[in-house]
């Protein structure tokens, strides 16, 4: 059985890597969608578009991620973040097909201490994390056969993300001021290509109609944890070898850097089901930004 896979969010940081990925599998017929080419906001498009590809496979690597702007444009958040799931559940199920889901350990409140579990109760603090939150449950509520795959701080070659927005401050400012009291774990975006790789290879290869043992949610992250700062820290370290100008980096408190949108204080993901369903190990940031430090500087 060939099996088709429908890729929307093509071009973003995850899906862009994803895309490469999945294509060196000629066994597996890939259909890379941007979100120019499918809105999932719009139900009628979900389903016009997908009926014309009948995939037995969605993932969905399209999110609204811009944390602040969520408590503005709230409306907006959750028509990408919990619509747009909606509605690509509904069209899943009605196929029988996989619905894979990218989302966010910001569905967590972060006031825990210890690595938060898939089966620790949701507690968002911003309109992003909410979003998220309300996307996974349309999901729970709608899909027969899901994964739900939440990550957290999250870099690579595509979009914006932290390590870029540190190298881009360094060529402007000769001190940084990074927030050193909210604990996370970076992972690179190519290892959660690669682990969706194997969380899809699994499924197919052991595809039976009404088997829905591998539905659920699970967590990949990186590992170690670390703060912002220190992250900032390991990014201009190795920087710095490559004899390009590193700032000051400063170490302040959430409460000096008000934002508009509450961050999670501790949002460290726990991966020992991922690592016990599927054999995936944690994403080794270091790796990780060494190689995308490497492509960067390269260019």
């Amino acid at each position: 059985m060939t099996f088709k896979i429908a890729l929307l969010g093509a071009n973003g940081q995850v899906g862009s890597e994803l895309l490469a990925v999945l294509s060196q599998y000629p066994e597996w017929e890939v259909v890379a969608l941007t979100r120019a080419e499918l809105d999932i906001t719009d139900a009628d498009a979900v389903k016009r578009v997908l009926s014309s590809i009948a995939p037995d496979i969605v993932v969905n690597a399209i999110a609204y991620t811009q944390v602040d702007k969520a408590e503005s444009e709230a409306e907006l958040a959750y028509s990408v973040n919990a619509l747009g799931p909606k509605y690509l559940a509904e069209y899943t199920h009605s196929k029988n097909a996989l619905l894979l889901h990218i989302s966010t350990d910001y569905v967590f409140s972060g006031e825990q201490s210890t690595p938060y579990l898939e089966t620790d109760s949701p507690d968002p603090v911003s309109q992003y994390g909410l979003t998220k939150l309300q996307g996974e449950r349309f999901i729970q509520a709608t899909c027969t056969y899901y994964m739900i795959l939440r990550t957290a701080w999250v870099f690579g070659q595509t979009g914006n993300n932290f390590v870029k927005t540190m190298l881009r401050l360094a060529h402007s400012h000769p001190e940084i001021s990074v927030v050193n009291d909210q604990m996370g774990t970076p992972t690179y975006a190519h290892d959660i290509a690669l682990a969706i790789h194997v969380m899809l290879k699994r499924y197919i290869n052991e595809y039976s109609p009404n088997d829905r043992s591998l539905s659920g949610i699970y967590h990949f992250t990186g590992s170690p944890a670390l703060s912002w700062f220190e992250f900032a820290e390991a990014i201009f370290h190795r920087y710095a070898k490559k004899s390009l100008p590193t700032p000051i980096i400063n170490p302040i408190s959430t409460a000096q850097y008000p934002t508009p949108a509450k961050r999670p204080a501790y949002s460290l993901l726990s991966n020992n089901k991922i690592q016990q369903v599927f054999d995936i190990m944690p994403s080794q940031w270091q790796l990780g930004l060494n190689q995308l430090l490497q492509d960067l500087t390269c260019k």
